[in-house]
């Protein structure tokens, strides 16, 4: 699969591969590149430090990590130095800014989705208001901000940006609902 995808093209590639086990063994889909891809990639040696990504110094030690045939990923790893050479066409039309030959040693990791952010929840106006999924408008006194939100990002969100829906949401709710606590505490007071 195209490695760099969207999230959630990722997502269902790796889960079709984990639906492939068996009772005995998960096969976890892996990624695997050489070790001169790895030469100037700083968060690459805190997980290789970590235990996160592994080193074989052949195809043979990578193939038997993960127990996968032999043949079929000396096919793989060759099939993809053509693309990288020019000889073959991408089937993914990777956008590949350096088209480097995967030769040994290796690194490798499994690759599981993981849940990070919800894409999904109540609708809010541009002042994080709750909107009534009955009347479609704002419910009075009743903000949101954050995981609890759905639709500030579209279908899919660039990395980083739920942080940023947070704080500017919650601010906003924040604002607003103060505003509305003082306009109803000035309407009270005689």
């Amino acid at each position: 699969m195209n490695e760099l995808a969207d999230r959630r093209t990722r997502a269902e590639a790796q889960l079709k591969v984990l639906t492939q086990s068996d009772a005995d063994k998960i096969n976890y889909p892996i990624v695997f590149c050489s070790e001169k891809t790895t030469e100037h990639a700083e968060g690459f040696k805190a997980a290789y430090r970590d235990g996160c990504v592994f080193r074989h110094s052949t195809t043979e030690d990578l193939a038997k990590a993960y127990d996968i045939p032999l043949d079929a990923l000396k096919k793989q790893i060759s099939e993809y130095n053509e693309i990288v050479a020019g000889k073959k066409q991408d089937p993914f039309e990777k956008p590949l800014d350096v088209k480097q030959k995967l030769e040994a040693p290796f690194y490798s990791m499994r690759l599981t989705p993981k849940l990070h952010y919800c894409m999904g929840g109540v609708a809010i106006t541009p002042k994080a208001e709750v909107i009534s999924y009955e009347t479609l408008k704002p419910i009075s006194g009743l903000y949101a901000a954050g995981e609890i939100t759905g639709g500030v990002h579209g279908m899919d969100r660039l990395g980083g940006c739920s942080s940023v829906d947070c704080m500017v949401f919650g601010l906003e709710a924040g604002r607003n609902a103060a505003a509305l606590v003082e306009t109803r505490n000035v309407g009270t007071q005689k």
